[in-house]
């Protein structure tokens, strides 16, 4: 997991494997003033 960002809009990225062994990467974008979120998987 990594993470950043500069208020109102912070950004996560987690990585995963599913069961088939392929590797997944998702970028999540947190808007705090609109109280949204935004992932791309």
């Amino acid at each position: 997991m990594a993470s950043g960002g500069q208020p109102p809009t912070y950004k996560y990225y987690f990585y995963g494997q599913d069961t088939s062994g392929s590797w997944l990467l998702v970028e999540m974008v947190v808007h705090t003033q609109q109280l949204s979120a935004d992932v791309v998987i």
